[in-house]
């Protein structure tokens, strides 16, 4: 029954059946390394810092302050909002590794895969207020039969909003028309379609248009062994970042 739900659902809205179309096939006809969890996590495990240690290897500081300090109404404010919501969504990201990320790399294009709450997006749109401009484009299908559609992003202040584009599409819609509207991207933060095939497809798209110095950031590595594979493909070592019972990669392109 709840498979049916599913179904009606997506045919009420034409625009996802490409997305049905993947979701199905995903379903029936896994990638061979989809269920690598065990490995991956035994991997991240290995070589994973805490994200205080992350953030002195990548930008030589040790002091930073925490961005729930730095911007402690705006985080209030989101908390609240959260605690209050009809429906509940993903949770967020490192904000403070975003936020610190974001300003390190001078980051006023940015592009991220998954918004729900809008925990991250609220952390990279903090780091370019803080640096005086940027810019974020945003890839964020609804949840399917959750009626969530209108609390996406909900904990952002409008004052940000000016320099945000939401884009309420399936990443392979999505990201096709945000990097046919750039030249290139200074970070970006992947945190939606956790198999493999999915990050194998976005992990290259993004690299081609993230730019030389610029900062690759992906979220629940652990999931499968997709980061690791990605990693050895293009011969970096990175930075991973053990944070609330997840793993998270970072790559800078040299």
């Amino acid at each position: 029954m709840e498979k049916i739900k599913t179904l009606i659902w997506f045919l009420k809205r034409p625009y996802l059946y490409k997305q049905l179309f993947y979701q199905t096939r995903q379903s029936l006809f896994p990638h061979p390394k989809e269920n690598t969890r065990k490995e991956s996590t035994e991997w991240c495990k290995e070589n994973s810092v805490d994200t205080w240690e992350a953030l002195e290897i990548i930008t030589g500081k040790s002091d930073v302050e925490k961005v729930q300090d730095i911007a402690k109404t705006d985080f209030e404010n989101a908390y609240s909002i959260e605690k209050n919501l009809p429906v509940k969504m993903g949770g967020g990201g490192d904000y403070n590794l975003l936020y610190h990320l974001t300003r390190h790399f001078n980051a006023q294009i940015s592009v991220e895969t998954g918004v729900a709450h809008g925990w991250s997006t609220l952390s990279i749109l903090l780091g370019q207020e803080a640096l005086g401009k940027g810019s974020l484009y945003s890839t964020d299908m609804p949840y399917a039969k959750m009626g969530n559609e209108e609390f996406v992003g909900c904990v952002i202040p409008d004052r940000l909003r000016k320099n945000w584009k939401l884009y309420r599409k399936p990443d392979r819609q999505g990201l096709r028309e945000i990097f046919n509207s750039v030249d290139h991207i200074d970070l970006c933060h992947y945190d939606s379609d956790k198999s493999y095939r999915g990050r194998m497809w976005a992990y290259p798209l993004f690299w081609s248009k993230l730019k030389t110095g610029g900062v690759f950031i992906s979220d629940d590595i652990n999931d499968n062994i997709a980061f690791r594979d990605f990693s050895e493909k293009i011969g970096l070592k990175p930075v991973i970042v053990h944070w609330n019972q997840q793993y998270i990669g970072i790559l800078i392109k040299p």
